[in-house]
């Protein structure tokens, strides 16, 4: 059943919980995305909108101020002081330049201004008048004055001066002979765009992350009965096959429910079914092996009277006999695991002095024990006979299968005990880790050495059994210093179940007879 309930937690989980996770993430991203997009796309066509508007409202209240100024302009210059007739004269030609350049200077400063606004007369002649020192043909767009020339009546531009934003609108006076330009200054609707935009983005932040939030809050009301379909399977694959799902008030949820109660209900049969079938199995063997054990006997006691042949006959029965007994024996053993009829005594002890002691009575009693920190006065909760049961199988599995045991490694990693048999063996391929601790799981060149008669294939399968009692894990990894070989971590948790620590003594931790 631990076999079974391996694949559950491979599959059911596995695959029910990458739902739970990335869907949570995919609605927080659409709903932020989707939020973001829309926040963005109207942010932007209301900015859009808005800068065209104010722009197209300050440029046609210059143009209009413009086309007044010009008028006005027209009607001054069309009264320009008449040119003397002793122009010739120094004098009177400085005094009649003196006079027209009050001339430009009052009409100019006629003109009617707003935001700043600087204005520019332009004669055939090239002359310039104007009241700014930094307003001239150069400083405005070199395409405005020659198509002006050239016979058109009005032109505008926006233009960029020293970084400045700027628009220009010229207006061609044919009648006297000139060109007005009036240039005005857009900082203050570009300081009032600025605003807009810093405060259009930071509306469109705040709407992403309130799409965010709304996102991960309907995401989780939404998957909420998807995450106790998780916990249930979660729960099933440990091996507890009394979780049932709730009925919802949905009608969708309410089948679902359902069929996962009815999926559960054929599992735990179906598991039951096979659980009685292994353990009436087991029980039945037992009575025709009894029978073939004692007859065997007696043809061991008359062996001296047999032929060669028959001696060899008997010799090989009796070493499948044996193995026969032993693979009923380990059967046995696992239905009453998986039964959960065994009990399992947890006493205090030494694992250091537990694993010294497991060694020596193995095949090869000379295996290194390497310790890590904090090992030395550790007290570990546990039946001693299981767990030693355990080491065998794994030290016996190393002698078979990998040519012995490498090393053993004790160590303290967060509150278990983690103990490594290491081999130098060929190693475990990462497909065939989990299939190893099955029954029969035989894997590679070992799948076809069934008949050699070095072992039941259960003993793999009875140290994961064993752990799993104890609350921990097995598993198989590749040595962690890069050589080839196989690493199987066992890992128990130092569970005291509310003894006191220093109460191992009078249990006799360290005799050996507590591990038998």
């Amino acid at each position: 059943m631990a076999v079974r309930f391996k694949r559950l937690k491979r599959l059911l989980p596995g695959q029910i919980r990458l739902p739970r996770r990335t869907l949570l993430v995919r609605v927080t991203l659409i709903y932020t995305i989707g939020t973001l997009l829309l926040s963005a796309t109207v942010a932007i066509a209301s900015f859009e909108l808005t800068r065209r508007q104010l722009l197209t409202d300050v440029q046609a209240q210059h143009r209009a101020r413009s086309f007044s100024n010009a008028v006005d302009v027209r009607k001054r210059l069309a009264q320009l002081p008449t040119q003397p007739e002793d122009i010739d004269d120094e004098a009177v030609a400085a005094e009649y330049e003196a006079d027209l350049n009050e001339f430009y200077n009052i009409v100019l400063q006629g003109l009617s201004s707003y935001n700043a606004s600087q204005s520019m007369i332009v004669l055939d002649n090239d002359s310039i008048k104007t009241l700014s020192p930094t307003l001239t043909l150069r400083s405005l767009p070199p395409d405005l004055h020659p198509l002006l020339r050239s016979g058109a009546l009005v032109a505008d531009a926006r233009y960029r001066q020293d970084g400045q934003a700027s628009y220009v609108i010229g207006v061609r006076l044919d009648e006297v002979n000139a060109t007005y330009y009036e240039v005005v200054g857009l900082q203050g609707p570009e300081t009032t765009l600025s605003q807009l935009r810093a405060v259009l983005i930071g509306v469109a932040i705040f709407a992403a992350l309130s799409g965010a939030i709304l996102g991960i809050t309907s995401a989780r009301r939404a998957l909420a009965p998807l995450r106790r379909i998780v916990r249930a399977a979660e729960q099933i694959a440990d091996g507890d096959l009394r979780t049932r799902l709730s009925l919802e008030s949905d009608q969708d949820l309410a089948t679902l429910s359902s069929s996962f109660n009815n999926m559960v209900d054929r599992l735990n049969d179906r598991i039951s079914r096979e659980q009685r079938f292994t353990s009436d199995v087991s029980h039945e063997l037992r009575s025709p092996l009894t029978t073939l054990a004692a007859s065997l006997e007696v043809l061991e006691k008359r062996k001296g009277t047999l032929s060669s042949a028959a001696q060899t006959a008997v010799e090989l029965l009796s070493d499948e006999v044996s193995r026969f007994s032993n693979l009923v024996e380990d059967l046995l053993e696992i239905s009453k695991m998986e039964a959960g009829v065994v009990q399992v005594e947890k006493l205090p002890f030494r694992p250091n002095e537990f694993l010294e002691f497991v060694v020596s009575q193995s095949r090869r009693p000379d295996i290194e024990i390497q310790y890590g920190p904090n090992t030395t006065d550790l007290v570990l909760y546990g039946d001693k006979r299981r767990l030693a049961q355990v080491m065998t199988n794994l030290i016996d599995n190393a002698e078979k299968y990998a040519g012995g045991v490498s090393h053993i490694s004790l160590e303290l990693i967060d509150s278990s005990v983690e103990i490594a048999v290491v081999d130098s063996g060929p190693g475990v391929e990462a497909s065939e880790r989990d299939r190893i601790f099955e029954r029969f799981g035989r894997i590679g060149s070992e799948a076809g050495n069934r008949a050699d008669g070095t072992g039941t294939g259960l003993g793999l399968a009875l140290v994961s059994e064993h752990v799993r009692v104890h609350g921990g894990q097995v598993w198989v990894t590749d040595r962690v210093d890069g050589r080839p070989g196989a690493r199987f971590v066992v890992r128990i948790p130092l569970s005291n179940d509310g003894q006191d620590d220093d109460a191992y003594e009078s249990y006799g931790v360290g005799s050996e007879s507590t591990y038998s």
